[in-house]
């Protein structure tokens, strides 16, 4: 990102008030942390969405939110729609029928899909591909997708050079868009674990 608390990663902060070394595991969406924490490989999600963890959740995945660790504007998850393509917010319908890069299950999802609704398209009449976030914002620079919905700032760069967002940052916030990222553990973890957790979250606060 970076956030604050991966200086303290760095500076091996956390490995020296749990007394273990801590593994760091980089993801590209919060599916993939939600799969990982089910196969036994991570403990902690840190900046997992909000909609990955509803959609594990609903799904039965024996995880628990302990914390909100980022709550952004949408400066960090967008949707950035083609310079060549000519369409933009007032005439936003034209996006019907066209090929959308979206990463499906995640907040850009959840932007996506809030985005359409504010411009007055459907979001149901697009076909979406379901691309992680570096690889919609090449999708769009090579002109194969009309738009890119997606977050991180390197991916969200790229994408603009040959696109603008959808909607400016303050008109995503005037209508009420905004990203929240969240902290969960796996329950497992959580039960055997629970003086990690609240050592995880203090260092992190």
């Amino acid at each position: 990102w970076a956030s604050p608390n991966q200086e303290d990663k760095v500076k091996k902060a956390f490995d020296k008030a749990f007394g273990v070394p801590v593994k760091w595991t980089n993801f590209a969406t919060g599916g993939e942390m939600t799969e990982a924490m089910m196969s036994g490989d991570i403990d902690i999600s840190y900046s997992q969405g909000l909609t990955p963890f509803v959609n594990a959740v609903n799904s039965k995945k024996p995880i628990t939110l302990v914390d909100v660790s980022i709550l952004y504007g949408m400066k960090g998850t967008t949707c950035v729609v083609s310079n060549k393509s000519g369409i933009n917010k007032g005439n936003a319908s034209q996006l019907e029928g066209q090929k959308v890069a979206v990463a499906l299950g995640t907040m850009a999802d959840y932007v996506f899909r809030e985005t359409m609704k504010v411009v007055g398209a459907n979001d149901k009449k697009m076909k979406v591909v379901d691309m992680v976030p570096e690889d919609a914002a090449v999708a769009l620079v090579n002109g194969d997708v009309a738009m890119a919905c997606l977050f991180g700032k390197k991916s969200i760069a790229k994408a603009e050079e040959a696109g603008k967002k959808m909607l400016t940052v303050k008109e995503a916030a005037d209508a009420g868009i905004a990203g929240i990222d969240i902290t969960s553990v796996t329950n497992k973890f959580l039960k055997e674990n629970p003086g990690m957790v609240k050592t995880f979250l203090e260092i992190t606060h």
